[in-house]
C-alpha cells in the first residue's frame, strides 16, 4: 500500500514569511504568499491559488476563511484544505504546523477546515 501523501502548505499573507522556510528545513513542502509575490489577492483568490497547486492554505484570519469554507461547501466547490489559527509566535506556528503535518495526509485535508 502506498504511503499517504504529505500535505503541502501555502501560507497566507498575514503569516510571517519565515514560517515557510522553517517548515522546509524540517522536510515539509511549504511556500508563502511572500515568496510567490501574491500580495493583495482576495482571500478567495488565495484559496483558489492554493487549491490549484494542491496546497492547503494556512492563515491567521479565521473569520474570513471560515465563511469562505462554508461558501465553498454550500456551492459544491472543492479546496485542498484550510487551516486557521489565532495569532501565534513564529516558534509556536512552526511547532504546531509541524505536528499537524506529521499527523495528516493531504487527502485528509481536502475540503476540510481545521483549527490549529
Amino acid at each position: 500500500m502506498p504511503e499517504p501523501e504529505q500535505p503541502k502548505l501555502y501560507l497566507d499573507e498575514n503569516v510571517h514569511k519565515q514560517v515557510a522556510s522553517s517548515l522546509r528545513l524540517r522536510g515539509y513542502d511549504a511556500i508563502s504568499v511572500h515568496e510567490k509575490e501574491n500580495w493583495g489577492l482576495t482571500d478567495k483568490e488565495q484559496l483558489t491559488f492554493a487549491s490549484n497547486h494542491g496546497r492547503a492554505i494556512f492563515t491567521f484570519d479565521p473569520r474570513d476563511f471560515i465563511l469562505l469554507h462554508k461558501e465553498y461547501i454550500s456551492q459544491g466547490e472543492e479546496h485542498s484544505g484550510i487551516i486557521v489559527s489565532s495569532q501565534l509566535s513564529l516558534g509556536q506556528t512552526v511547532k504546531k504546523l509541524s505536528t499537524m503535518l506529521a499527523e495528516r495526509s493531504s487527502r485528509e485535508l481536502e475540503n476540510v477546515l481545521l483549527w490549529l
